[in-house]
């Protein structure tokens, strides 16, 4: 039982800490890449287009523009999904609003493009079978930076 619960720290320790160095390093893709927000997308399901994989950053919150970190700060205590775009990037964040547990991570499944739009598939991971009790409300979302594709974007 010990041992099960140092292991599950030491993933959620490993995590953070890709999370925190993760905005100088891309995670996917092959593809190269002033402000606005929007605060929605297009929701639907890709048909059977041409599907290309986008070069992506996560970013911690110190990497991204002003503005948007006060956006996601007006937004975080609910569920939301908007997309920031400057000349050169697109930034698309989604948060899953207030949780009363620790040790929750979002992680992106998959982020993409097609002649119609961008799409990005991410998933809240909480810890398996005990939630790590915290002081408070966490707020767990994911921000990517990618080159900004001129396109609308899709939650799936």
């Amino acid at each position: 039982m010990r041992f099960s619960f140092l292991k599950k720290m030491s993933g959620i320790i490993l995590l953070s800490v890709l999370c925190l160095t993760a905005c100088s390093n891309p995670f996917v893709g092959a593809n190269k890449g002033e402000g606005s927000s929007s605060g929605s997308g297009i929701s639907g399901e890709n048909n059977s287009e041409e599907r290309v994989d986008l070069d992506f950053t996560v970013c911690e919150e110190g990497r991204l523009p002003d503005e948007l970190v006060e956006i996601i700060e007006e937004k975080k205590a609910g569920p939301f999904k908007l997309t920031f775009t400057t000349r050169e990037y697109m930034y698309i964040v989604v948060g899953y609003g207030a949780q009363q547990r620790g040790g929750c991570s979002v992680t992106v499944n998959a982020l993409y493009r097609t002649s119609e739009a961008v799409y990005i598939e991410t998933n809240l991971i909480g810890v398996e079978g005990e939630t790590i009790q915290i002081d408070g409300m966490t707020y767990p979302y994911v921000a990517v930076k990618c080159e900004n594709q001129n396109l609308p974007v899709v939650y799936e």
